[in-house]
């Protein structure tokens, strides 16, 4: 039972990450388009040009907490004069109207400097835009000092790599971050500090409520530094509907894990129909102590969305289900449920589920047949030989997604691809093999066809 258990958790990790948690879906490849159209005639207008892509700025929102521990300047201003120094530097004057660390007094105006090394981008910041910008010593490389080399210590630069800022920062974000700088550094890390991350996960803006999360995933003594208020706020931060689903998500699991008074009515009612974290308040009452009977996991199985079945399978931990999954695993609609199903056999059964996964490696679907392959051959030295025979005997799609399954085989694995790459009469599996083993195209190795 334990075991079962622990190869449900790791496989709900995983289930997320293959999924996307809330709001996404994998990846699917998508076919090519339609070889060998027919020409345009002659008297045809000519075709536009298509239209240009669209240039996103840098998008900020990364490391603001942790570099403000040891920040010049945290402020809020308004940008003005954004000007360019060379290929990649740019400066510009911010007009400062509140502030969090520092010396700088609201009103006055600090210089700042950053670097946009995308030539193709938009300069990130732009005239009377408002922004809270966390500020660091510039540089001591000789570039940043010719690019200031008389005004250098009144010059400050955007902190993480230029990537250490916000737009439009709502109220609610500035007095969450204020409570929170104004802590002393011992209060910051115990208790008040904690309370205060779970206060951003409510209210602050989505990047600051993501690097919260961070911070709070990285404690071991959550549920206690926490206490019952503190876990209130987390799981207000998960039932709150006008949050991002991925912080969401990202909170009620943390709360499952930890073990927050409360969090099992939270997750029961969001995985009510109609709320968009079914799957993610399913996944939550999977890690928590009797969440789920197994009756209820089981029923997921047959749930009209494939993210729950996902989860489903995840769950279904009783030996008597096996069955019942390598069923979905050959014929579920969704290429997400079938590369779970399959995930899911290998992790739990090992190479005593070839027979039932191996197939799959014909799958309709490329993100089917290269997850299986993958975690086919990170089985290591009982899956060579099988994955052998597959190049050998299977189809060509099926044998391309083996040899994919090869390289993650290890040494023995690694052996059986120069064999293929040397030997196998179709050129394509030849071309792929050598490919694998990071060679380039090569000649047809003397075959003729």
């Amino acid at each position: 039972m334990i075991r079962a258990a622990t190869a449900a958790f790791m496989i709900l990790a995983t289930g997320a990450a293959l999924t996307g948690g809330a709001g996404s879906s994998l990846g699917l490849a998508q076919d090519s388009a339609p070889q060998g159209a027919p020409a345009a005639p002659a008297t045809a207008p000519p075709i536009p040009p298509a239209p240009a892509e669209k240039i996103v700025r840098a998008a900020g929102g990364q490391g603001i907490l942790a570099s403000a521990e040891r920040a010049l300047v945290v402020a809020t201003g308004t940008i003005a004069n954004p000007r360019k120094l060379d290929t990649s530097g740019w400066t510009a004057d911010l007009a400062v109207d509140r502030r969090f660390v520092g010396e700088t007094a609201a009103g006055a105006t600090l210089q700042i400097a950053w670097e946009e090394l995308a030539a193709s981008r938009q300069v990130r910041f732009d005239q009377g835009e408002r922004i809270l910008v966390v500020l660091e010593p510039l540089p001591a490389q000789s570039l940043w000092q010719k690019r200031f080399p008389d005004a250098g210590r009144h010059v400050y630069a955007v902190a993480n790599r230029g990537e250490a800022f916000l737009r439009s920062p709502t109220p609610s974000t500035l007095d969450s971050l204020e409570h929170y700088l104004a802590m002393a550094g011992d209060a910051r890390k115990g208790q008040p500090g904690v309370r205060r991350l779970a206060e951003m996960v409510a209210s602050s803006a989505h990047a600051l409520a993501r690097e919260a999360l961070d911070m709070l995933e990285a404690r071991t003594d959550l549920a206690a530094a926490l206490g019952d208020e503190g876990g209130a706020i987390l799981l207000q931060a998960a039932r709150f509907e006008g949050r991002d689903p991925a912080v969401r998500a990202r909170a009620l699991q943390l709360a499952a894990k930890s073990g927050l008074r409360g969090v099992k009515e939270a997750a029961l009612a969001l995985s009510q129909p109609g709320s968009p974290l079914r799957a993610d308040a399913y996944r939550a009452l999977g890690i928590i102590p009797h969440g789920l009977t197994p009756e209820q996991a089981a029923k997921l199985l047959e749930d009209g969305d494939p993210e729950v079945r996902v989860v489903g399978v995840i769950l279904s931990t009783d030996p008597a289900k096996r069955e019942q999954i390598a069923k979905i695993a050959r014929t579920d609609a969704a290429a997400t449920v079938r590369l779970m199903a399959g995930t899911t056999l290998l992790i739990r059964y090992r190479d005593a589920a070839f027979s039932e996964v191996l197939p799959m490696l014909d799958d309709e679907d490329v993100s089917v047949r290269t997850g299986i392959a993958r975690v086919t051959g990170q089985l290591g030295s009982v899956a060579v030989e099988p994955l052998r025979d597959v190049v050998e005997k299977g189809s060509e799609k099926a044998a391309l997604a083996a040899v994919a399954g090869l390289a993650k085989a290890g040494q023995e694995g690694a052996l059986a691809l120069v064999s293929i790459s040397k030997l196998h009469p179709s050129e394509a599996i030849r071309a792929a093999a050598d490919l694998t083993l990071g060679k380039g195209p090569s000649k047809a190795h003397g075959h003729t066809h």
